[in-house]
């Protein structure tokens, strides 16, 4: 019954809830919860947020999530890294203000995933196109 009880608590059930199915009381519940170090979703964010035990179930969540976040930043910054290289290799002279703003985004969202830091790509489009004849371009050895 107790790990029935674990499973629904950990996944967001309310006390009341879990009180009125299994006839536990309430207090029976949370002492529980926390002699076995239930990782709750409370738990995981304190573990998230701070230096926790690292025998604590919910920090070995924490960390598990944490080395995704990084492992996942990595590929897509690599992988958008090489779309640029490919995509100036191919065409020095962006075909579309859109394509480059695009791939500046990505960049910029791998290397600065919170965004705090804002893009320096704010171009006058119209300063850029005035009198603007595209011509083609020798490609550039990268």
């Amino acid at each position: 019954m107790w790990k029935a009880i674990e499973a629904r608590y950990c996944a967001g059930d309310d006390l009341a809830t879990l009180v009125e199915a299994y006839g536990v009381k309430r207090d029976a519940i949370i002492k529980r919860s926390q002699l076995d170090k239930w990782p709750t979703a409370k738990r995981i964010a304190k573990a998230q947020d701070q230096a926790v035990v690292t025998t604590e179930p919910a920090s070995l969540i924490a960390d598990v999530w944490k080395r995704r976040g990084e492992k996942s930043r990595e590929e897509i910054f690599q992988g958008t890294s090489k779309a640029l290289r490919r995509f100036f290799a191919m065409s020095p002279v962006p075909q579309s203000f859109q394509e480059a703003a695009a791939a500046d985004k990505m960049l910029s969202k791998a290397i600065d995933p919170n965004g705090e830091k804002e893009s320096k790509m704010n171009i006058n489009l119209a300063m850029l196109v005035s009198d603007f004849e595209p011509r083609r371009v020798a490609p550039i050895d990268v």
